[in-house]
């Protein structure tokens, strides 16, 4: 007798090793692999139903899978000729490799290598059972060695041919015994330029690999965006036909170039005109040209000069007769502490002029949009971040596509590190696209 589990289990891998899969009412065998069932409850296997009732549709297969007429006797001496014919001790070694195979895929994998380990040594014990598989066995056989008996070189080939020649089913299935030494050796020699000994230095580059192509085609499809826009925008420019206002550029490039207003906001500089962009006035020109440059003469200073540090940077207090000029923010990357060359203060660019755009379609600035223009306290950030979320309000935008907008606009960064004039900057932006809109 043997374990009815243990054949239900066996009966399952090998179907699946000839690519059959067991499936309710297409494939089934009996017993099938059930669950344990919980404590105090029994699970039954699957009931099989009386073979060759009449009307049933039930019959019996010839070699060739074939239907044959028959009855109960035919079928019960089939069933008895086979059972005479089993080879009990090549049966016993089957369940015990397939129970052993199935504890090892249910075990809890916590530890990769454990798990890695593992597989190839059920691989290697499970050996051949069909045509075809003398490869894929062959560089389970070499990756053990490699990995976890560090073996290398001669070594290593007679290795793989060893285990290889005594593993179930070589002499029935492997189709390359008469070149298993040439094979394994082919083997060893691939397996040891690409795996490495457990803890040795690592023979490959470990970065990361993409399991897709997400990141190329997200560049592809930019790169073709920016390259429509171009082709669109001088296509315009030769026509006579690009138009003046934003809106209206917008409108016609758009229209060219298959493309969303999105995707043009996102490529502005590729189309749009010098008069649409902030120009800050001659006096804020020589402290913060753009935020890009402002960036660069930061890191600058920051490596050439010397930092002294200040009383209320060490926690001191302040003379009464010495008082700081400007309190220090709270905000990181400003304050006083570099110095006034180091970072420039935005107390003189929040006292100039914010210069607005000159819209050569007067409707959609100043009529569709004028609820939208922002109208601000340059003193009073409240003012700021109240017109910022009127902005987003009326754009509809989520949570994510205001990070983004923000990232895009700002060299990748978040709100909470916008300066006060990027602050500025931002609301002026959202306007501008609230006002593209009309």
């Amino acid at each position: 007798s043997v374990s009815t589990f243990d054949l239900a289990v066996a009966l399952k891998q090998c179907l699946a090793t000839q690519e059959l899969f067991l499936y309710p009412g297409q494939l089934e065998v009996f017993p099938n692999v059930k669950s344990y069932g919980k404590a105090g409850k029994t699970v039954e296997y699957n009931a099989h139903r009386l073979p060759l009732q009449p009307g049933s549709g039930s019959t019996l297969l010839n070699e060739d899978l074939q239907p044959i007429r028959g009855n109960l006797e035919q079928f019960f001496g089939a069933w008895d000729t086979a059972a005479a014919g089993q080879d009990m001790d090549e049966l016993g070694k089957a369940l015990t490799r397939a129970r052993k195979a199935h504890r090892t895929r249910r075990a809890s994998r916590s530890n990769r290598i454990d798990s890695w380990k593992q597989d190839l040594q059920s691989e290697m014990e499970q050996g051949w059972t069909g045509y075809g598989q003398t490869n894929q066995l062959l560089k389970a056989i070499a990756c053990y060695g490699v990995v976890f008996e560090s073996l290398s070189g001669e070594a290593l080939v007679h290795y793989v041919e060893e285990i290889a020649t005594h593993c179930p089913g070589y002499s029935q299935w492997c189709r390359h015994q008469h070149e298993i030494s040439k094979r394994a050796e082919d083997w060893a020699s691939a397996a040891e330029n690409y795996y490495w000994a457990l803890g040795t230095t690592p023979k490959r580059g470990r970065a990361p690999q993409g399991g897709n192509n997400i990141v190329c085609f997200n560049r592809k499809r930019a790169e073709d965006a920016q390259s429509r826009i171009k082709t669109a925008v001088s296509e315009l420019e030769a026509r006579g036909e690009l138009p003046d206002g934003m809106t209206a550029r917008m409108k016609a490039i758009a229209q060219l170039a298959k493309c969303s207003f999105t995707t043009l906001q996102k490529y502005k500089e590729l189309w749009q005109p010098q008069e649409h962009v902030i120009t800050p006035t001659e006096a804020v020109s020589t402290t913060l040209s753009s935020p890009s440059e402002t960036s660069t003469q930061a890191s600058k200073a920051a490596s050439s000069e010397e930092l002294h540090t200040i009383a209320y940077m060490k926690g001191e207090a302040l003379a009464p007769d010495h008082p700081p000029s400007k309190p220090p923010l709270d905000r990181k990357g400003e304050g006083t502490g570099r110095g006034n060359e180091s970072f420039p203060q935005v107390e003189s660019l929040l006292s100039e002029t914010v210069v607005l755009p000159v819209v050569s379609h007067p409707r959609t600035a100043q009529n569709d949009s004028s609820h939208l223009e922002p109208a601000f306290d340059r003193h009073d950030l409240s003012d700021v971040v109240d017109g910022i979320r009127h902005q987003i309000k009326h754009l509809g935008w989520t949570v994510a596509q205001v990070q983004q907008f923000i990232a895009d606009n700002f060299q990748g960064k978040r709100r909470a590190h916008l300066t006060q004039y990027e602050l500025h900057l931002l609301l002026y932006r959202l306007w501008q696209v609230n006002s593209s809109e009309y």
